[in-house]
């Protein structure tokens, strides 16, 4: 994909392919499990900083269901 982007950009100056192309690698991540397969321990402990900080930032917070709307319970799924 990438050689079609670069003679799409050398034949016609075009760089929407390039941009396509650079855009899906930039925005491909690995699942957990694949992360930890690949890089083991080191994927271990980058995922467990990840959830410290998470944590330690207040990112989410607990809320009790029962003091939820029916709007509300349906626009969190």
């Amino acid at each position: 994909m990438l050689q079609t982007a670069i003679d799409d950009f050398d034949s016609t100056g075009c760089t929407v392919k390039m941009n396509k192309y650079i855009t899906g690698f930039i925005m491909t991540q690995m699942t957990a499990t694949k992360g930890i397969k690949k890089h083991g321990e080191l994927a271990v402990a980058a995922l467990l900083a990840e959830f410290q900080q998470v944590h330690d930032m207040s990112v989410f917070e607990g809320m009790d269901p029962t003091l939820l709307t029916k709007e509300q319970k349906c626009s969190a799924l």
